[in-house]
């Protein structure tokens, strides 16, 4: 390991060709570990020498299955160079560098650092390009969405029945093309706005019925009279933020009933999907499986909740009724 301080770059990049083949072998890469490696990748990382960025960057993702090791390279500033790596017009450091942030963003911390240090926008870039994507930039994508919820509901609009919400999770809106995701400390410093509210998960609400949380059965005719606007502003002046914990709101829309939905599933294992729509909708969709009158399984069919109109009650995807819940 002393080598990777070398002056010269063949030296390097053979020390961590070595290193990284011992970490083929268990009790190698344990005895690396406990010794910094991810530490001692940080400068070769910053190399300008390609075949030294190529392999410094598969040794992250190599020693990046440790979640002890994710954390030391993100705590000793190692992510911000992989992320730069990213920009690299060599096919191999590129392919490397998002292998090594797949890897990296494994877990929820890591994640949101690198989709803060601009990883997310630099692979998105690299998607759209059919000579400089690959099969590890889509999977890298992939991972740092699903492992940051907040930013890929606000991004994609959808979370799907595997995207498990828990505390700390916020809903900011839609954010536009190239716009920048705020993170929570961000916007709770911002001044208090007539901008939609943000919604902040930090409630265990499972124990209370959606729709009763939210002030009830709203009659379709009486929908505009239904001034949950009014309560989200006292509770924003209350506040004196435009974030809003969820437990706090007692009149909610679509957007806020269908949000506590899909948390109160994911904490009682439903599988459950949120879908974002325009103008404050938004709806949960329920996938269920029929019995036939010969009672052979059929294939799951697809609903949409009513968490407005009539509680609890099944809409079947497609239909009239289940496209007018989800539009004006």
């Amino acid at each position: 390991m002393n080598t990777l301080n070398a002056q010269r770059d063949g030296a390097i990049s053979n020390a961590i060709a070595v290193l990284t083949n011992l970490s083929l072998q268990e009790p190698s890469r344990v005895s690396i570990q406990s010794h910094g490696i991810m530490s001692a990748l940080v400068g070769p990382l910053h190399s300008t020498n390609s075949q030294v960025q190529s392999r410094a960057a598969f040794a992250v993702a190599a020693f990046g299955c440790d979640a002890d090791a994710r954390t030391e390279l993100r705590n000793v500033g190692g992510l911000a160079p992989l992320v730069e790596l990213l920009h690299s017009k060599n096919e191999e450091v590129r392919r490397n560098a998002c292998w090594a942030v797949m890897v990296c963003g494994s877990d929820e911390l890591n994640a949101v650092e690198l989709c803060r240090l601009g990883a997310l926008d630099i692979l998105e870039e690299i998607n759209l390009s059919t000579k400089r994507k690959n099969k590890f930039s889509e999977a890298a994508l992939e991972k740092l969405l699903d492992n940051n919820l907040s930013q890929k509901y606000s991004r994609m609009g959808y979370l799907s029945s595997s995207n498990i919400i828990t505390n700390g999770f916020y809903d900011c809106g839609q954010i536009k093309h190239g716009g920048k995701f705020l993170s929570l400390e961000e916007l709770s410093k911002q001044e208090l706005t007539d901008r939609r509210e943000i919604i902040f998960i930090n409630a265990k609400p499972q124990e209370k019925f959606v729709a009763d949380k939210m002030g009830g059965t709203v009659l379709r005719e009486q929908l505009y009279n239904f001034c949950w606007e009014l309560d989200m502003s006292e509770i924003e002046f209350e506040l004196k933020s435009n974030i809003v914990p969820i437990a706090k709101i007692k009149r909610g829309t679509f957007c806020h009933r269908a949000l506590l939905f899909k948390v109160i599933a994911d904490r009682i294992g439903i599988g459950c999907s949120l879908v974002r729509g325009k103008y404050n909708r938004a709806w949960n969709e329920v996938q269920l499986v029929e019995h036939s009158p010969k009672g052979l399984l059929l294939p799951p069919q697809e609903y949409v909740v009513d968490l407005m109109f009539e509680p609890g009650r099944l809409l079947k995807q497609g239909s009239a009724k289940a496209d007018q819940y989800k539009c004006i």
